[in-house]
């Protein structure tokens, strides 16, 4: 007959108590780059929604000569508007003959810092950042990512 050390199978609480501490160690890191990576891929939605509009403006001035309808308001539709953004049409200039698309982000992609991503009718593209209605950044491009990276 075997003798038995009188060990039960299972695992012991300092073990389980590794287990859970390493689980939230990858955790503390894998959650703010997966909200970062759903951050971009809504920013992502939004520039190619101002495109989209910019290529469909652009298409009505061939037509009619300016951005605007018979109302002098943006001429394409912009009910783009997502949980993350809200996105803007302004008709401006003499004759109607400019336009400022613009996409503001909501409370929901980010408490703490609003961003606006703007196209005009020269294909100039701009990000302004603000924080608590205050504007701390102001970029000649596309702003991607927290880092700074544009398009």
């Amino acid at each position: 007959m075997k003798k038995t050390s009188g060990k039960k199978p299972g695992f012991s609480l300092v073990e389980l108590l590794a287990v859970i501490t390493i689980a939230g160690i990858l955790a503390s890191f894998a959650i703010p780059a997966y909200y970062s990576f759903l951050q971009r891929g809504y920013v992502a939605d939004a520039t190619s929604s101002l495109t989209r509009l910019a290529n469909q403006l652009e298409s009505s001035f061939l037509d009619s000569r300016n951005y605007a309808n018979a109302q002098g308001q943006c001429a394409v539709p912009t009910d783009d508007t997502s949980d993350y953004f809200d996105i803007q049409c302004a008709i401006t200039g003499q004759g109607l003959n400019q336009y400022l698309l613009s996409a503001t982000t909501t409370a929901r992609f980010d408490q703490e810092k609003t961003y606006v991503y703007s196209l005009d009718n020269n294909g100039r593209r701009q990000t302004r950042v603000f924080i608590n209605n205050s504007e701390t950044a102001h970029h000649e491009c596309w702003l991607v990512s927290n880092n700074g990276a544009c398009i």
